[in-house]
């Protein structure tokens, strides 16, 4: 059997082989860029997608000291916001399965972010807090994300920006099932 060369610029085949500082390796490959795109390009579809790698591309670095990625600071924005919520109402707010969420939620248990207590009314419900590590890493993250999101939306006015995430969250409440 012949060996084939492998490509230098292939994916990285492991999570710690990722540069986060030039994650390109998110976006679409060079080959699709220009004439390629054009015929997709006014695709809805599409314009989302690619908004949303390149905005997740920005945010990488800074999960990265935190060894979390971004459902990992949702999950946390979400409990903070709703003290002794469960993993049940997280999954139905998200839209997320039960077996994501539970890895997810497994992951901040482990870095001691947050904690699982026993719901006093049941002891099969388990209600997620927030352990003041959990808030400290929240509180870097928040401001992190507020400068990363402006950045992310300066070829906008703030009027404009204003705008899109309005119109993106009237969108997605018209069209929930």
């Amino acid at each position: 059997m012949k060996k084939t060369k492998t490509n230098s610029k292939s994916l990285p085949q492991k999570k710690a082989d990722v540069n986060t500082k030039d994650a390109s390796y998110l976006l679409c490959t060079s080959e699709l860029n220009g004439e390629l795109v054009k015929s997709i390009e006014h695709f809805l579809g599409y314009l989302l997608h690619r908004t949303t790698l390149l905005y997740k591309s920005s945010m990488l670095p800074e999960y990265t000291p935190y060894n979390i990625m971004g459902q990992h600071f949702v999950a946390l924005a979400i409990i903070d916001a709703n003290p002794k919520i469960n993993q049940i109402q997280i999954c139905q707010s998200l839209g997320v399965d039960k077996a994501t969420m539970v890895k997810t939620v497994d992951d901040l248990v482990r870095a001691k972010f947050i904690e699982r207590k026993e719901c006093e009314n049941d002891r099969r419900i388990k209600r997620l807090v927030l352990t003041k590590k959990g808030q400290t890493v929240l509180l870097a993250l928040e401001e992190r994300r507020k400068v990363r999101e402006k950045e992310f939306l300066s070829t906008l006015s703030a009027d404009e920006a204003l705008q899109f995430k309005d119109i993106l969250s009237r969108l997605i409440k018209a069209n929930l099932p």
